[in-house]
């Protein structure tokens, strides 16, 4: 008894000191200890925890990951009403899910499992139901849609199919993982399936695509329910595995009073997309097959329907060159008054019927070619991961130059036109500068990473010298903020590399043709040096 009487007195001496130390000092000691130690701090009286609770919830509730899922979501319920709710500015929905292919392996197995490992394949394959009948119901909105009505304060949501670094409290390559994995792990020793697309041949699994575009919409459609509680966040899809199919972006005419209203009122808008996020049809007409592609129909039709857009991002990752060709034309395109034919994006195959005759009239019957977009308050524009002209890379800055204020470029390679013995090394990036100069564009900013220059099948990386004074910085990366647009455009080109081979390996190789300059948007009659900005970028 005296022992136990000591302990206490001990334990409330403790208490009584660490009351006394500052706040600022308190919390200075705190952001040493591991999560699990600091929980404990957390949980010694109500005063500490009242210290430390502002702190705490910046560092672990201004950002969350959940997973559609009954156990995640129900979490992000309870926690939008709690006193948490306010400090949640940033939710990522992760594309993680029970896996199917893992459950099958464990039932193959299950008879000679023992006791522990049967409970928990039991509470697998009750996880695995449950996720089909969630998401199959509906439920999955309905729950995501309640912790959004509660979530006054949230700026941005997003999708994403990986962790996030930066847990330094656990160690340098610790992450912040979804909420609910670890507890699934533990409970049915089994891990989270993580959507991926195979490349090559960049085909995804009927399964995967499909389960990226129902969480897709799933979250346009939560979005669509909890408008009238605040104005829609930032929309951001960061992808790394896999990308946005085709069916992420068909609105059909049932759910157009839930989601067009999100779409009409979004302001920001980052979207990952890849191969088969380009739309490729073929259309029986009376026995005749015609096959072609309007690249980007859909993706088109649904950023047509975003006219509020204020920040615009396009990352085109493992794309080709004339798969993102056609979405950049057409945002290239300038509004055309009334009764003026519309340029189109239809890009009609060579095949033909039995007769040898093709009629593509009955095709753009049911494929009526889009409007330009409007975008008329786009103030930047970010495109990354893409193999491009100069031209119409050019055209499409050109056509937003009103209210276009910052331009961003990432992993953006530019391709070069046919060359031939006597053209020599030309930079394209310089080339790019003093026509944005010549635009008259009002920049306020501009960032360029991982930039590169085709010259005929070979591309060649950008660098930026670097200043003697910051030795640690990235020469591959270049920003710039402030209002004198001309001398920063001079500047970045005084300070690009591009590392050339030797001029023998430079010899043309014929490998380039007039069809593969027609494809990147390039016009050997344009002189990029031409005073007259219209006809270089027309």
């Amino acid at each position: 008894m005296d022992s136990q009487t000591s302990q206490t007195e001990d334990q409330n001496l403790v208490h009584s000191r660490l009351l006394k130390v500052p706040p600022e000092v308190l919390l200075h000691i705190s952001s040493y200890l591991p999560t699990l130690d600091y929980g404990r701090l957390r949980c010694v009286c109500r005063q500490i925890e009242k210290s430390l609770f502002p702190s705490f919830a910046r560092e672990f509730f201004t950002q969350r990951q959940f997973m559609l899922t009954e156990f995640s979501l129900q979490a992000l319920v309870d926690i939008s009403k709690s006193r948490l709710g306010p400090h949640l500015k940033c939710l990522i929905i992760s594309l993680e899910r029970p896996n199917a292919w893992d459950f099958q392996r464990q039932g193959i197995n299950v008879g000679t499992q023992s006791l522990g490992d049967a409970l928990k394949y039991n509470n697998f394959y009750e996880q695995c139901i449950n996720h089909q009948t969630l998401i199959s119901s509906g439920q999955d909105v309905e729950l995501l849609a309640e912790a959004l009505r509660n979530l006054s304060k949230l700026q941005t949501i997003g999708l994403r199919d990986f962790y996030s670094p930066g847990r330094s409290r656990d160690g340098d390559h610790k992450t912040w993982r979804t909420y609910g994995a670890q507890t699934f792990w533990e409970e049915t020793n089994s891990h989270l399936e993580q959507p991926r697309f195979i490349r090559p041949p960049n085909a995804p699994q009927e399964g995967h695509a499909s389960y990226v575009s129902h969480t897709f919409i799933a979250m346009l459609r939560a979005l669509g329910k909890a408008r009238d509680m605040h104005q829609p966040p930032e929309f951001q899809v960061v992808l790394r595995t896999c990308y946005l199919p085709p069916p992420a972006f068909n609105i059909p005419r049932y759910l157009e009073p839930t989601i067009l209203p999100v779409l009409q009122d979004l302001k920001v808008l980052f979207l990952d997309l890849g191969p088969i996020s380009f739309s490729r049809f073929t259309i029986n007409n009376g026995g005749r097959y015609e096959g072609f592609t309007y690249t980007g129909y859909l993706l088109a039709k649904f950023l047509s329907k975003t006219p509020s857009l204020k920040h615009l991002r396009l990352n085109f990752r493992d794309c080709g060159i004339a798969e993102a060709k056609g979405i950049l034309q057409w945002l290239a395109q300038v509004p055309i008054s009334p009764g003026i034919p519309q340029p189109s994006m239809w890009s009609v195959s060579e095949e033909v019927g039995m007769d040898g005759v093709q009629n593509s009239a009955n095709i753009r019957e049911r494929f009526p070619t889009l409007p330009p977009p409007a975008f008329q308050h786009l103030e930047k524009l970010e495109i990354g991961m893409v193999t491009v002209g100069l031209p119409l890379l050019l055209s499409v800055f050109k056509r937003y130059k009103s209210s276009l204020r910052a331009i961003s470029l990432h992993k953006v390679t530019l391709d070069s036109p046919p060359q031939n013995h006597t053209s020599g090394k030309v930079n394209l990036w310089s080339k790019f500068f003093s026509q944005i100069t010549k635009l008259g564009l009002t920049l306020t900013a501009m960032q360029l990473s991982y930039i590169r220059q085709k010259y005929n099948t070979t591309p060649y990386s950008v660098e930026f010298g670097r200043p003697i004074y910051d030795p640690i910085v990235n020469p591959f990366c270049k920003g710039w903020s402030g209002f004198d647009v001309e001398r920063a455009s001079q500047e970045f080109i005084e300070s690009m590399i591009i590392h050339w081979p030797d001029d023998e390996e430079m010899e043309d190789d014929d490998m380039s043709s007039e069809s593969d300059a027609e494809n990147l948007g390039w016009d050997e009659d344009n002189d990029m040096d031409d005073e007259d900005d219209d006809d270089v970028i027309n």
